[in-house]
């Protein structure tokens, strides 16, 4: 073809070559028609290649003339040719678009065998189905069943039964995952499973004893839901939530109901949570260790939990403390201490974290009431006149009542200090302060209180430098005699009594059986020991130079073996002066007053009952009290004048001893008489309570002219009184 096209180009140059594709589609003509006649023009010789034009316009001449007479003799027959033709096109127009709408026709009917043929194959698989469906009908209805059952199961409790027939509802699934009718039942006995999940865990929040815990926890762990760990954090949430629950039932209108019922409640039901928790949940088993997980401490979980619930009981505890009475606290400690004694058979021995909580409140308290003593001081030095106590004369009969003899000094109130009302104020503050601190008094605070006691008469001192400075310009000479009369009455009988109560309240032997020292040790260090210089620095000018007293030991102690020793190393307490022992200090630990060791007293309001009671012979009853204070007991009460009221002061000393003194009697000697221990602890809760009240009670500055001055009216009385004052 490159050849021939080649040829061509070579015959026909330029626009004619160019043209010659036109001129063949005129005549109807090919390439290829133009190639054969070129080759046979290749083949003609020269001469007749000379006279092939005129051949062919002879050849063209003839054909023409031939074509013409064809057409005038067939002139009809191509009419008709040319009618038919144009029939036959018109036809085959017809036939085309009839052909076109058939094969549109076809398309559709295949499409519509097609999908009869599907839809024919589909009832025939449906009716195959339902054929085998209607031969299986009962194993059918059981699946459908299982959703209903499951669900029937779960809700009435029959939890093995759930199990299993999730189990089996698992195992078809498997096996049969394909089927949609299966995957369907799976997702509902799926959803029965979760409700039966959150019922188990339902029943931990309620009161469940160990064997329903260990059936619970079994099906949880057959279910497969959670892990090891899982579980047990599941555990311990839903037995704390039910435990929160009974804790928030307990009324809180009263702190020591309160704190008592969680007590009780908390050490029921975390020791019997802890020891399901242990039962359950062993470490100590050999496939669970072999099981564990190495990246995870499950043992910390439950420690982590007993921590919590501690740390949540102490800041109850601290919360409901400050609002206890102090006559309870000492039972709500007890309460305590055995909770966490209890807690210590499953190793959180908490009782440690409780002294601080205690020690703190019993010393804030203490602090509290020394404070508003000081206040109360401070507002009668500022309303305090040394006229009122110039003016009482020799009308006036206070006294200093001196020891009995008996085995050891007895503390008593020193009714001197009526004649300094605000003093006598402050110590009968003082003396409710020790009451309260005496109820549970922690040895570790000895420390704590002689330090505060020292600040609160440090400023008591000040205030009365105070009103020295602010009054000394209006004194006459009488006031400024009552006034140093005053000031040598605080710094010896004030500074004395209250130096007696600190060593009965922390007395050396009980110190000593706390700390492992000797009561001699803790005597040297003067660890109840006042110091007089730091507390009467602010009018230590206003006081005259005399020798300081000193403070008799009390020996009252709950055994003889122990007052035997702490006399003979109080023998040697003026000799020593050294400070204090930190380490004695360190080592003093938590614990309560002793039995006897009872700062309290009883005003008789009725003398009616007094005289008429009669005295219990005390050697009948006790034989180791003194006959000559028997004997002295029973003449007692015909040395008093009959025409004057006295007010007596009964004093609980030791286990088993009431000393009683009659403040208008200054010769008599006191009456003792004998209670035992059953007869006291028989006594009603509330006489108890009344029992502990100050010492000083209703003795108060505004009632010294109606309870002090029916005292002796003799004038050798009188002045015998005025002497003791002086």
């Amino acid at each position: 073809m490159e050849s021939e096209d080649g040829f061509l180009k070579l015959v026909f140059s330029g626009n004619d070559f160019k043209d010659l594709s036109a001129k063949f589609e005129e005549l109807n003509l090919t390439t290829n028609d133009a190639s054969q006649y070129l080759k046979q023009l290749n083949s003609l010789g020269l001469k007749k290649l000379g006279n092939e034009v005129n051949r062919i316009a002879e050849e063209k001449t003839s054909i023409i003339n031939q074509t013409q007479e064809l057409a005038f003799q067939e002139y009809p027959t191509f009419i008709e040719t040319a009618q038919c033709t144009k029939e036959i096109f018109q036809n085959f127009q017809k036939v085309n678009q009839s052909t076109e709408k058939l094969t549109a026709g076809l398309t559709t009917l295949k499409e519509k065998c097609l999908e009869f043929s599907q839809t024919a194959q589909s009832l025939s698989t449906a009716r195959r189905l339902t054929s085998l469906a209607l031969s299986r009908h009962t194993q059918l209805l059981e699946i459908l069943e299982l959703p209903q059952l499951m669900d029937t199961c779960v809700r009435n409790g029959y939890w093995e039964e759930a199990l299993e027939l999730a189990s089996y509802v698992a195992r078809l699934e498997r096996k049969l995952g394909y089927i949609p009718l299966i995957v369907k039942v799976a997702q509902e006995v799926q959803s029965c499973t979760r409700l039966m999940l959150s019922q188990l865990i339902a029943q931990l929040r309620m009161p469940a004893q160990l064997p329903h815990c260990l059936k619970v926890v079994g099906y949880l762990r057959r279910m497969g839901v959670f892990s090891e760990e899982e579980i047990r954090l599941k555990f311990l949430q839903a037995r704390d939530s039910w435990f929160k629950s009974t804790l928030e039932e307990i009324p809180k209108e009263d702190a020591y109901q309160h704190i008592l019922k969680t007590v009780e409640l908390s050490r029921v039901h975390l020791f019997d949570i802890a020891t399901q928790y242990r039962a359950i949940f062993t470490d100590e088993d050999p496939l669970v260790l072999a099981n564990q997980d190495p990246n995870t401490n499950e043992s910390a979980i439950y420690y982590s939990w007993i921590i919590e619930k501690i740390t949540d009981f102490l800041e109850a505890l601290q919360s409901d403390l400050p609002k206890v009475s102090p006559s309870s606290l000492e039972s709500v400690f007890g309460q305590c201490m055995y909770f966490g004694l209890s807690f210590g058979r499953i190793g959180s021995d908490f009782r440690s974290l409780l002294v601080p909580l205690f020690s703190q409140v019993v010393y804030d308290r203490f602090v509290q009431s020394a404070n508003k003593s000081e206040a109360q001081f401070a507002e009668a030095m500022a309303s305090f006149s040394l006229a009122r106590i110039s003016s009482l004369g020799s009308n006036a009969s206070y006294s200093y009542m001196q020891s009995a003899p008996s085995s050891a000094d007895q503390i008593q109130s020193p009714y001197s200090l009526l004649k300094f009302s605000p003093l006598a104020e402050l110590c009968n503050g003082l003396i409710a302060a020790f009451n309260e601190l005496r109820m549970c008094a922690p040895i570790q605070l000895v420390n704590l209180v002689v330090r505060k006691l020292e600040q609160n008469l440090r400023n008591c001192s000040q205030i009365i430098a105070d009103f020295h400075r602010q009054e000394m310009g209006a004194f006459t000479a009488n006031e400024e005699l009552e006034f140093t009369k005053c000031l040598q009455l605080y710094r010896t009988e004030f500074m004395l009594y209250i130096q007696k109560i600190l060593q009965i309240m922390f007395s050396p032997a009980l110190i000593s059986a706390q700390t492992g020292y000797t009561p001699g040790e803790i005597v040297k260090q003067e660890l109840c020991s006042l110091n007089k210089s730091f507390i009467l620095d602010p009018i230590d000018h206003l006081l005259s130079k005399e020798e300081s007293l000193t403070v008799p030991d009390l020996a009252l102690f709950t055994s003889s073996s122990l007052k035997l020793e702490s006399q003979t190393e109080a023998k040697n307490r003026e000799e020593i002066d050294k400070p204090i022992d930190e380490s004695v200090a360190e080592r003093l630990l938590n614990n309560g007053t002793q039995d006897g060791e009872m700062l309290t007293a009883e005003h008789d309001q009725h003398e009616a009952e007094l005289e008429t009671r009669e005295p219990v012979p005390e050697h009948e009853t006790h034989p180791d009290v003194d006959v000559e204070s028997e004997t002295k007991t029973e003449t007692e009460p015909e040395l008093r004048p009959e025409s004057n009221e006295d007010h007596a002061v009964q004093f609980i000393i030791g286990d088993s001893e009431v000393l009683t003194i009659h403040p208008s009697a200054e010769n008599a000697e006191p009456e003792t008489e004998t209670i035992s221990n059953q007869e006291r602890n028989s006594e009603p809760e509330q006489e108890t309570e009344d029992c502990r009240e100050p010492i000083l009670n209703e003795i108060v500055a505004e009632h010294v002219n109606t309870e002090i001055i029916d005292g002796p009216s003799s004038p050798v009385e009188v002045e015998q009184e005025k002497n003791e004052i002086s």
